[in-house]
């Protein structure tokens, strides 16, 4: 038999699923892993490259031995952007600078001033952000030059752990896109190479996420129980791999991943670099695809600070939400804005804002605002993609966030369709099922979309033509509101 397993490296967590051919869940693991905050540096965010190695030795070794007679053929979606430095023997010399770290202000205004970000975002389907990791090699070079001049390579938190895995260096198309280092039409963005004063050969060689790899020496004796049997893809971003186990590689199809943040990826067959810069493109983990994206920094992130704030972290939100009348909206208007904006703005300054409290609101109410909060973000988005020229049809949704409640307020708010899955983790799901591609277990994604992702519930709007008349008013005022703190 063959199992197919996706690794997911989080913010948080490592998850590994694992699956057999048909798409059925066979396992599933979860480890913790550390994320290290500063209390006098805010918006600094690392992770402790090692803990996540050794978590993932531990998780495949665990797996091997449990499954010695198997073919396991594993994936990998991973958090992006980031970034470890590596000396010459492949270790790290600081800890991942994690994808939503933001100490490197000063470096993205350099940046602005010598290249421009109007320049950036034609070349790269990117906004030039402290986000990426070409501004925080930037910020490496200014403030830790002792790093700096030791570094051989300059990779992400997945391209790491893969090279200790399988000893290349090698990272895929969706991770070298989303570092501002390598333009939309396939070339190493040079200009912006020589002002972070590196070269091509000082980052991995990017290939195909499906493409199959053999372990190294070194983790098969770590292992220790097996010789052959096991391969390893290299898999891709985890909000670009979603799409894949989501089933979502039609254009009409979005996905929605919702865990601390929100992003919204459709596939398209070419790269959409809008006018207004209200979208991302970069490439996709199926070969000659790319992906056009929609974020938002704060969403199961902001829904958990407001259960912080009420004391009630106990409960699930759809306990709260349950106890109201679903159709009816929550009378709150809440932009959930707690991390800034991405999509379409790009405003990382502006903050939440929650209007309409009065002395008779609930905490349910509160709740339920969050939820509606996030859903009004998503029909702008969706209105933005429709201009665009991409109609969608259906949102898949997947995360923390596909919950029966928060996709029947999203249906109710959007007018689209939205439907929940039966495999939610839809990241490491993907990247068992590039995996399968890999190693030519299936003969394209229109096949596994087609025959593995199951579909367990539609939710279609079911609000009657009062209630839908009350939340286009409160979606004018979440627009306006929006749009009083964008230009104060």
């Amino acid at each position: 038999m063959t199992i197919l397993v996706g690794i997911d490296l989080g913010t948080s967590s490592i998850k590994a699923l694992g699956f057999n051919t048909n798409g059925d869940k066979i396992f599933e693991y979860h480890n913790n892993i550390s994320l290290i905050t500063f209390s006098n540096r805010l918006n600094w965010f690392e992770q402790n490259p090692k803990e996540i190695l050794n978590n993932v030795v531990k998780l495949i070794k665990n797996i091997c031995s449990r499954y010695r007679s198997e073919e396991i053929i594993i994936g990998f979606s991973s958090t992006s952007p980031s970034l470890v430095p590596l000396d010459e023997k492949g270790e790290p010399l600081y800890n991942v600078i994690a994808w939503m770290d933001r100490r490197a202000c000063e470096e993205t205004s350099e940046l602005d001033e010598k290249i421009g970000k109007d320049n950036i975002y034609f070349k790269t389907g990117l906004h030039l952000d402290p986000l990426f990791t070409a501004v925080k090699i930037l910020w490496l070079k200014k403030n830790r030059p002792d790093i700096f001049s030791k570094t051989r390579y300059f990779v992400q938190v997945k391209d790491y752990v893969f090279y200790n895995l399988t000893g290349e260096p090698v990272t895929d198309y969706s991770h070298i896109s989303e570092t501002l280092l390598y333009k939309i039409d396939g070339r190493w963005f040079d200009e912006l190479l020589n002002v972070i004063d590196i070269t091509p050969d000082r980052l991995f060689t990017p290939d195909f996420s499906e493409k199959i790899f053999e372990p190294s020496r070194n983790l098969r004796e770590l292992i220790n129980s097996r010789k052959d049997g096991l391969r390893i893809a290299l898999g891709g971003v985890d909000s670009v791999v979603s799409t894949i186990g989501a089933g979502a590689i039609a254009e009409n199809i979005i996905t929605d991943t919702t865990g601390t943040s929100s992003c919204l990826d459709v596939t398209i067959s070419s790269p959409i670099l809008d006018k207004l810069k209200r979208f991302e493109t970069y490439f996709h983990a199926i070969p000659g695809k790319y992906i056009i994206e929609g974020a938002l920094p704060s969403s199961g992130e902001a829904l958990d600070k407001i259960l912080e704030i009420i004391g009630c972290s106990n409960k699930s939100p759809d306990e709260y939400v349950a106890e109201l009348d679903l159709e009816r909206p929550s009378g709150i208007v809440l932009l959930p804005f707690f991390a800034g904006t991405r999509t379409p703005d790009w405003k990382p300054e502006l903050k939440g804002v929650i209007h309409g409290l009065s002395l008779t609101t609930s905490k349910s109410e509160l709740v339920k605002a969050v939820m509606e909060g996030v859903a009004f973000w998503e029909r702008r988005v969706l209105e933005d993609l429709a201009e665009l020229g991409i109609e969608v049809s259906e949102v898949r949704g997947v995360g923390g966030g596909a919950t029966r409640y928060w996709l029947q307020i999203k249906a109710n708010i959007t007018g689209i369709r939205h439907a929940a899955l039966r495999e939610k983790e839809a990241s490491a799901f993907g990247a068992a099922l590039i995996a399968g591609k890999g190693y030519n277990v299936y003969k394209d994604y229109n096949e596994i979309a087609e025959k593995l992702i199951k579909v367990e519930k539609v939710y279609e709007a079911n609000i009657d033509s009062y209630r839908k008349e009350e939340y286009e008013n409160y979606y004018k005022l979440f627009i306006k509101l929006w749009s009083t703190i964008t230009s104060n």
